[in-house]
């Protein structure tokens, strides 16, 4: 039996290592939920979620698993959806994609107060097997343009978009994976990190159990949107609600071990309740 995961770091780990001589990303050995479907069903499993990955990526590493003429295929597919304000670009100076993951959050007293020049950077950012850095000749070029990136994204997510834009954007990512998984006939499961992007929490009530505010309310595109999601194919609840409040601490959020098995017994249970027997 062959699963394919994709996700962020609730289902990676939270740690991103890379080798300290070739700057890769090599595995951070920490057991998650994975690890217990792995091993209570014997299972292959090809977990390509990273921690700090957006939407767009772990949409985009899915796909790319999923058209791999070398691949026999998978008999499952779990989806781990994240963050709204993570993003992904394409860099045609490295000819490859960037994820960049909102490393902070920001409250904006004035709405119409111009972008100064000194605006702080809200995101950071790394490819899919390294994270570039600065303290290299032939990265600052490629740094600053990063920056750059970094600075336009920043922008948008306080000025130029709305959560409604956001929301949106998600939407579509999901009815793309949705369609292309249906057309290949493979069972999936689809979850979320949390309420903001849990799509039957947001189809109830549009994010207010989390209490957002009255400008957070969905519009009419949204809900056309929802109506083409299978709502079927979704956890209950998100992997914050599954953990139980078994957290690494107070300040991280993330699951700890307990965390990780009470998310796998959940997901457990919803791959029953939903006639995929594992």
């Amino acid at each position: 039996m062959r699963i394919l995961i994709s996700g962020c770091s609730f289902t990676a780990g939270d740690l991103v290592i890379h080798h300290p001589e070739t700057g890769l990303i090599i595995d951070n050995e920490q057991p998650t939920w994975v690890d217990h479907l792995t091993r209570v069903f014997n299972a292959d499993v090809n977990n390509v979620a990273l921690g700090g990955n957006s939407n767009d990526k772990i949409c985009r590493k899915a796909f790319e698993e999923l058209y791999d003429p070398t691949d026999p295929g998978y008999d499952y597919v779990i989806i781990q959806w994240t963050a709204l304000h993570r993003q992904e670009r394409y860099s045609a100076m490295i000819k490859e994609w960037v994820n960049f993951c909102n490393t902070g959050k920001v409250k904006i007293d004035n709405p119409y107060s111009k972008v100064s020049d000194k605006i702080t950077s809200l995101y950071d950012w790394h490819t899919d097997d390294a994270k570039y850095t600065d303290d290299t000749t032939a990265n600052i070029g490629l740094e600053r343009t990063f920056d750059l990136t970094n600075k336009a994204m920043t922008a948008e997510l306080m000025y130029g978009k709305s959560i409604q834009d956001f929301r949106i954007e998600y939407f579509k990512t999901v009815l793309t994976m949705q369609q292309a998984l249906q057309q290949r006939n493979i069972p999936y499961l689809f979850t979320s990190m949390a309420n903001g992007t849990h799509i039957p929490t947001i189809a109830r009530g549009g994010n207010i159990f989390d209490g957002f505010s009255v400008d957070d309310a969905l519009c009419e595109y949204e809900r056309e949107l929802l109506k083409e999601i299978d709502m079927e194919r979704w956890t209950t609840v998100p992997m914050t609600h599954m953990m139980e409040g078994n957290q690494v601490s107070h300040d991280d959020s993330h699951p700890n071990p307990y965390g990780h098995k009470l998310i796998y017994k959940h997901i457990k249970t919803e791959f029953y309740n939903k006639g995929m027997k594992l």
